[in-house]
């Protein structure tokens, strides 16, 4: 069974005290409001953040936080869609941090192809990505409604393509293998930046200054979106 670790800092000299919870969710994200918390894991519904450690010889002061989850005192009964949920002590209900992530019972296989777009308008700036599922025996009765295709960029969110329904079935075999819809925009989003040292100025950094934090503000780059 793997175990996923989460970490967090919070500014400041003094620790806050944190628990966690999980929500089980539907292929859409949505928490299910009609499964009890005993239905879907086995332990306790809230669980303290006890492993803490305050910084050391650094200019911004902060604790650091981590916790492993599923543990020997709790565990995922059900495969799905579950959102880690990180709030304060003193006030549950509002969430500090929220954190996406899925327990897998793997019933069928897939293999993805990456390449540039077929299409020729968009060879030089998108790339598309092209899945084969194999269901291996796995009892689907309708896979245009059963079976739920979800493809990720870096694990975003804000940009993932989902609701494609195969474009051929074959025995065991869905195709989704398309043209238009399973794009994503190539390139690199990403810019570089230095703030390795807070005592100069370093590459792609404008202005640094202090007030009760440092604050480091970054150069504007040219927009990229002409070049799509």
């Amino acid at each position: 069974e793997d175990v996923l670790r989460m970490d967090f800092d919070q500014l400041g000299m003094n620790n806050v005290y944190y628990q966690y919870s999980f929500i089980f969710c539907d292929a859409n994200w949505n928490p299910y409001t009609n499964y009890d918390f005993n239905a879907y894991a086995q332990g306790l519904q809230y669980t303290n953040v006890d492993n803490w450690k305050f910084s050391q010889n650094t200019f911004q002061k902060y604790v650091h936080y981590t916790f492993d989850f599923p543990s020997n005192n709790f565990k995922f009964l059900w495969a799905g869609n579950y959102i880690l949920k990180v709030s304060r002590n003193d006030n549950a209900d509002v969430p500090s941090i929220t954190r996406r992530f899925m327990v897998c019972n793997q019933k069928v296989s897939y293999t993805a192809t990456i390449k540039p777009a077929t299409d020729v308008k968009y060879r030089n700036s998108k790339q598309e990505i092209d899945v084969l599922v194999d269901n291996l025996g796995y009892n689907m009765p309708n896979p245009y409604a059963d079976a739920k295709m979800v493809i990720t960029q870096n694990n975003r969110w804000d940009n993932a393509i989902s609701e494609m329904k195969p474009r051929f079935i074959s025995g065991n075999k869905l195709d989704y293998n398309f043209e238009d819809i399973n794009l994503f925009n190539g390139g690199s989003e990403f810019r570089m930046f230095d703030i390795r040292t807070l005592r100069a100025y370093s590459q792609n950094v404008a202005r640094k200054y202090f007030d009760t934090v440092y604050h480091c503000l970054l150069n504007v780059d040219e927009s990229r979106a002409a070049l799509q």
